[in-house]
């Protein structure tokens, strides 16, 4: 799988958690966009997977969802992601050492 392949699929895992957690909260997009201070369009790309969002921009989804962790957005992208994510930057590393 390549890199961006891996980014879009973990962008996506993420927007598809916010959007769950969104509608199990009963929350309207304009709601969560309220709590968090953010747009409403910004709200829909990150559900959609559209856009990478910063770490800021992550907390304050979390807080506007009342999560305690983002960890709880990231477990299951993290789990079958990020170890390919690791792969790839020790593929880079060992290119570069050569």
């Amino acid at each position: 799988m390549e890199e961006k392949e891996i980014l879009n699929t973990f962008n996506s895992e993420i927007g598809r958690n916010i959007h769950n957690k969104r509608r199990l909260l009963d929350l309207t997009l304009e709601d969560l966009a309220e709590f968090a201070e953010l747009n409403n369009d910004h709200i829909s790309d990150i559900e959609k997977g559209r856009v990478n969002m910063s770490l800021h921009t992550l907390m304050k989804i979390c807080a506007g969802l009342q999560l305690n962790s983002p960890a709880e957005l990231l477990k299951d992208a993290e789990e079958e992601l990020y170890p390919l994510l690791k792969e790839i930057a020790k593929e880079r590393k060992d290119v570069r050492t050569k």
